[in-house]
This record gives structure tokens, sequence and C-alpha cells, in this order.
């Protein structure tokens, strides 16, 4: 896909049954793979970097969204 650049490519998959994109492209450091979905409706969901493919849906596929609270307390653990 010329929008994504040069040499680049996008592809479907899915994560966890959802639909989204996996993407991909070289560069001086190597390939460099992402996949991207929507998590909720109004939440687009991102895993990226220099790994081969299975590892960044292997990450991908072991998110879980959480609520507010939930990621504040995560963050900051009294």
């Amino acid at each position: 896909m010329e929008a994504i650049g040069q040499g680049d490519d996008a592809r479907p998959v899915l994560i966890n049954g959802t639909a989204g994109w996996w993407l991909t492209r070289r560069d001086a450091d190597g390939v460099w793979n992402a996949v991207v979905w929507m998590g909720t409706p109004h939440r687009m969901v991102a895993v990226s970097g220099h790994a081969p493919l299975a590892t960044v849906t292997d990450v991908a596929a072991d998110l879980v969204i959480v609520d507010e609270a939930t990621w504040t307390e995560a963050l900051d653990p009294q």
C-alpha cells in the first residue's frame, strides 16, 4: 500500500476475534511490525516494534482493556 510508504505492507489480522491490521516496514534497523485494532468503539490499540510478527501478535493478544480506576491503580500502587 503506497499510503503507508515505499515498500511497506498492510494486511488484515484478527486480535482475539477483533478485526485489525498488520503493518510492516523494512528500514535500516530491520523489519518493523505492528498490529492495530479498535479495542473498544472509542479506543484504538497498537502494538509495534522491531520484532517478528508472531511476537508482536502474542503481546497484543495478551493485552486486557480495563477501566480507568484499574489503570490508575496499576500505574500508582499505594
